[in-house]
């Protein structure tokens, strides 16, 4: 017993008196005497068998898994994948995943073996071979059939595929095929077309019927001395057997012994009586003893010397009764072909379960063990079975309902040998399996016999506390205690006589009865504010004859110095401080069981004092314990009753090992996806032996960069509780840390950028220990613009573009030193320009000097030439003058001599060519003044008259028609008309002005 530090003192009493201790000695004495007594008495009863308890079944129909109902055979590889030959191909379930295969032609595989390296190998109808994975995990099937001799080629279904050390044997009704170092021998089967063949001991046995067992020795069928008189029987079986014996399973006559050498005899036991009555159809050896499949009763399950076990049939959780095929895998569990789908019977785990399969309906609220028969409490009433072992033939209902119990019982339980149930109905007393009302009152929870006066027995109900007294073999009602009338289902009592009461949503009620227990005398309640973390969940139990409480989290003690609560210094270390601890209960052993939240263990005492906590793997029963009304029973030590939602579960703790076996982390599948369609691009399966690593080909697959999202679908090969399996993954390359643990089978990966990476996944099941690591290696390619080829490119690119970039910035260099030239040209033009502009500007203004000067000088010059033609006209006529008064005078002279010399000198004025000389200066200086005018105007014009050309001067030299005439002495008429004969002759458009013309010309 372990002790607590003195500051925390426990609950001191209210009967301190002397009187009272001594009164209570004798009776304490006979008291304990009986209770050594009923202890022992209790040992014995709770010793006593369960005997309807059956394994946990999981059924998987052909729903699930998207198949025929049908199937034939089954295996397992190393991982704990299974593999089924069913009508419609080759399925395969990773404990999560369902995945079928066909095969050539869609024929029916019939058996399975698996073989070395993750082969299977499969025997079909008409034709056999084998599936491997290629490089993807997906498995592909090679037929074999092109192996086989011609004439052998034509045969019917394979029904049995062995996988041995030496060979790979496909055995028919008439025909043995061996495959070896890829070549197949063909042995022909002695008589009958229904011989059947099996592989035993590393010995292929074959049943001829009408014959007898031959024997597949040294390439020959060999007569096995003694096995005659198995002739006549249908044989469906061979199993080993211990010490190189081998059973042999016959249809309708039961089971035979065969010592190995020639001895075969009748193997009495159970197993064969119930063999000879259900049609058995199949056999196999266990890890414990044989599984045995029939034609019509289910399964059968014996121990190694053939003793009962266990019947399990349809009412009890098969899909059907007619059992084609059986197969224990590696955790020791039973696998079930039926034709109506596939069950899994978890033989090898620690629990069995009692529910309405076995005829016990109802959630499970307690249980009690009697010396003949066990008590169930469930919601449906209280149930009675016996512990009488069940027979061969048993299949009826073994619980029975006790009368008047229908409805909600609580609690069964037994006081003084008194059998009480606490029921909604209110309390009963159970007599002769009959419930008797004890009184008129509704909604009793439980019973609690008084320590400090164990006459007497409480009765916790929904509104308060009943009182009845032990008297002559039975409960007699004395009265409702008064002073209280809140729902009491939790109820213990201290060392001092005082009654604790707990109400899960209130808090925690301590009561002093007075001294005749009609009343409570004082009421002292405690919640949150008295050290407690909240009002509700409060809870209390007695420990090692101490009283532990529990709140919404933590354990803890009452300290009554401080009337307060503080943390337990015994348990609060062991558990997790927020952790909401609904139930302890110690068993006989001083074991205490705990809960917490969905989480079920145990403490384990300790030399010293102390406990162990010790963790165990309840995983199966999470989200099936009854929240607040959690129960732990203890038939016998070797057994646990734990109250669910459905039913009770019988917990062995002594087979807790069963769930240590290494369990292996599956990769399923990879699918990739461009977000339009999906691709699997690894199939699941190893290409050899390893567990560790699922890639097929680790670090070869390459996924296209636009295909850079992907899926992982994982799974653990252990089938118990699948639905309650823990993973974890990584994405290395990706993922910093591993995830949190959590329910999901698959994830997703979503827009990976290039680079390689490792997929890991692990899980952890029922016995809460980590599988095998499984990892999937792979690599995002670059897109195309990202590859090698196009880093190649890309380096010559920017290799040429260094070299144009090189030439670029030469003629960048270049044109810039253009453009500074050229600014500098430019700069020199304009300053140039500005230059030549003022130089222009004084040429301007030389050249308008010039002009004007030139201009004046023209204007001179044709002021000369005017002045001169002006002169000559004067000159011609004041010569004209001097002729025309010379012929007057001449005509007055009478003197012929003076008048002779006087027509000379008239006639020398007449012919005196003047006129044209001074006209020919006149033209000479007037072409120097005026560019050659009148050579160009009689050169482009020849057909002008003289005297037109002389009008042409004038009008160069600006001079008015009035002017013209009077140096042409003509008229300004004959002028006009000499004008208009111009303009003719030199074909001027009417338009243009013959002044103009002249001027311009």
């Amino acid at each position: 017993m372990c002790k607590l530090p003195n500051k925390v003192e426990f609950l001191p009493g209210i009967y301190s008196s002397a009187k009272r201790v001594r009164l209570a000695q004798p009776y304490r004495f006979i008291r304990n005497y009986f209770h050594t007594l009923l202890l022992l008495f209790g040992t014995f009863v709770q010793a006593q068998s369960i005997q309807n308890d059956i394994p946990i079944i999981k059924n998987y129909t052909y729903r699930d898994y998207v198949a025929s109902p049908q199937n034939w055979g089954m295996t397992q590889d190393q991982r704990g994948k299974m593999y089924f030959a069913n009508d419609y191909g080759i399925l395969d379930f990773d404990g999560n995943n369902w995945r079928l295969s066909g095969i050539t032609d869609r024929i029916p595989p019939r058996s399975v073996a698996m073989g070395e390296g993750g082969t299977l190998y499969i025997g079909a109808f008409g034709n056999f071979g084998y599936m491997k994975a290629d490089h993807r995990g997906t498995m592909r099937f090679t037929s074999l059939k092109n192996l086989i001799p011609e004439k052998y080629r034509d045969f019917e279904d394979v029904w049995s595929v062995y996988s041995t050390t030496e060979a790979i044997y496909f055995c028919t009704n008439t025909l043995v095929f061996k495959y070896h170092n890829n070549k197949v021998q063909v042995f022909e089967l002695p008589g009958s077309k229904f011989s059947s063949s099996y592989f035993v001991h590393n010995r292929l046995l074959v049943h001829v019927p009408e014959q007898g067992v031959y024997e597949l020795s040294s390439d020959q069928f060999k007569l096995i001395p003694g096995s005659e008189a198995l002739g006549s029987y249908q044989v469906m079986a061979m199993v080993a057997a211990e010490n190189d014996r081998v059973l042999v399973a016959t249809r309708q006559n039961g089971l035979f012994a065969f010592d190995g050498k020639s001895t075969f005899s009748s193997w009495e036991s159970d197993a064969s009586r119930w063999g000879r009555k259900n049609n058995l159809n199949t056999a196999i050896a266990t890890q414990n003893g044989y599984a045995l499949g029939s034609v019509q009763n289910g399964v059968l399950i014996a121990d190694k010397k053939g003793a009962f076990r266990q019947h399990l049939f349809q009412e009890k959780g098969l899909q059907s009764n007619s059992v084609q095929a059986l197969f224990q895998g590696r955790e020791g569990n039973l696998w079930v072909a039926s034709n109506k789908g596939i069950d899994y019977i978890q033989l090898n785990a620690p629990f069995t379960i009692l529910n309405s399969k076995v005829g016990l309906p109802g959630v499970g609220y307690s249980s009690l063990g009697q010396a003949n028969q066990n008590y169930w409490a469930t919601s449906e009433g209280l149930y009675v079975s016996s512990n009488s072992p069940v027979g061969l033939d048993e299949q009826s209902n073994s619980f029975r309902l006790v009368e008047n119990t229908q409805g909600i019982a609580y609690t069964i339980q037994s006081i003084d040998n008194l059998l009480l149930l606490a029921h909604h109905n209110g309390p009963f007393q159970i007599v002769n399996n009959k419930a008797i009302k004890l009184s008129n009152h509704n909604g009793a929870w439980v019973f609690k016999q008084l320590e400090s006066r164990p006459e007497y027995v409480i009765c916790g109900t929904y509104t308060g506390l009943l009182l009845y007294k032990i008297q002559n073999g039975s409960l007699r009602f004395l009265w409702k205690i008064n002073g209280f009338t809140e729902s009491s289902r939790v109820i213990e009592e201290d060392k001092n006589g005082d009654i604790w009461v707990a109400h899960g949503y209130k808090g925690l009620f301590r009561l002093q009865l007075d001294q005749n227990l009609r009343s409570v005398r004082s009421t002292n309640f405690y919640n949150g504010e008295s050290g407690f973390p909240g009002n509700f969940f409060i809870n209390v139990f007695k420990i090692d004859n101490q009283l532990v409480f529990t709140g919404e989290r933590g354990v803890y003690a009452f300290n009554a110095s401080t009337n307060k609560f503080e943390p337990h210094p015994l348990f609060t270390p062991l558990f997790d401080p927020n952790g909401h601890i609904r139930k302890l209960v110690q068993s006989k052993d001083g074991t205490i069981w705990y809960s917490i939240g969905e989480q079920i263990g145990s403490l384990q005492r300790k030399p010293n004092g102390g406990y162990l906590r010790k963790m165990i793997p309840f995983k199966p029963l999470h989200g099936s314990l009854v929240a607040g009304f959690e129960y732990f029973g203890f038939p016998d030590p070797s057994k646990v009753i734990i109250g669910t939602e459905d039913g009770f579960l019988v917990f062995r703790p002594d087979q807790i090992n069963n769930l240590t076996l290494e369990s292996h982390s599956v990769i399923s599948s990879v699918s990739m996806s461009d977000g339009k369609k999906n691709i699997v691009v690894y199939g699941g399966a190893p290409d050899d032996d390893s567990v560790e690593t699922m890639s097929a080909d680790s670090g070869n697959t390459v996924i296209d960069y636009s295909f850079n999202s992907l899926k992982f679908n994982f799974s653990t090969a252990t089938h118990a509780k699948v639905e309650k399996t823990q993973y974890q993954f990584f994405l290395e390359g990706y993922d910093k840390s591993w995830s949190d643990w959590n329910l999901a089978t698959s994830k997703e990966y979503t827009q990976l950028p290039v680079g390689s990476y490792t997929f890991h996944v692990r899980s952890r099941g029922a016995n809460n220990k980590e599988s095998t690591e499984a990892t999937y290696e792979f690599r995002i390619a670059p897109p195309w613009y990202l590859s090698n080829w196009a880093y190649g490119i890309y380096f010559l690119a920017i290799i040429g573009l260094g070299f144009q970039g090189r030439k670029l910035l030469a003629r960048r260099e270049m044109r810039a030193r253009q453009r500074i030239l050229e600014e500098q040209q430019k700069t020199l033009r304009l300053k140039e320009a500005e230059y030549n502009e003022s130089i222009l500007k004084a040429e301007k203004e030389i050249i308008r000097l010039n002009s004007e000067k030139l201009s004046a000088e023209l204007a001179h010059k044709n002021q000369e030439l005017t002045t001169s033609a002006t002169n000559l006209m004067n000159q011609l006529e004041s010569n004209e003058k001097v002729r025309l008064q010379l012929d007057k005078i001449n005509a007055k002279i009478n003197d012929p001599e003076i008048s002779s010399q006087l027509r000379q000198v008239i006639k020398s004025l007449q012919e005196e060519n003047l006129h044209e000389n001074n006209w020919e200066q006149f033209e000479m200086h007037f072409n120097q003044t005026h560019q050659d005018f009148l050579q160009r105007i009689r050169e482009e014009y020849p057909q002008l008259a003289h005297q037109e050309i002389r009008l042409l001067a004038y009008l160069r030299m600006n001079l008015t028609s009035k002017e013209i005439a009077s140096l042409m002495n003509l008229s300004v008429r004959s002028i006009e008309n000499n004008r208009y004969r111009i303009r003719k002759k030199m074909n001027l458009d009417q338009s243009v002005n013959l002044l103009e013309y002249i001027l311009r010309y």
